[in-house]
């Protein structure tokens, strides 16, 4: 592209970076996600058993179902 194109038009560069984002706006998406997810419904079926049971959850798989394993405070 000819310089003379780029004087004569008034171009803004935005960053895509953390930079281009401030704090306040970051956290404030942030919270936005999260209260999201938490009344987020999973478009699939779902059956939730402790990591402690990963082998038993894992041999016995419930047909259609998406087996979710989760993580208990202070330990598996």
């Amino acid at each position: 592209m000819p310089a003379a194109v780029l004087r004569s038009v008034p171009i803004l560069l935005r960053g895509s970076g953390l930079g281009s984002v401030s704090p306040a706006r970051l956290l404030k998406a942030v919270a936005e996600l999260f209260d999201a997810c938490t009344t987020f419904t999973p478009p699939l079926a779902t059956v939730t058993v402790p990591l402690s049971t990963v082998t038993t959850a894992w041999l016995s798989q419930e047909k259609g179902k998406r087996t979710v394993f989760l993580i208990s405070p202070g330990g598996l």
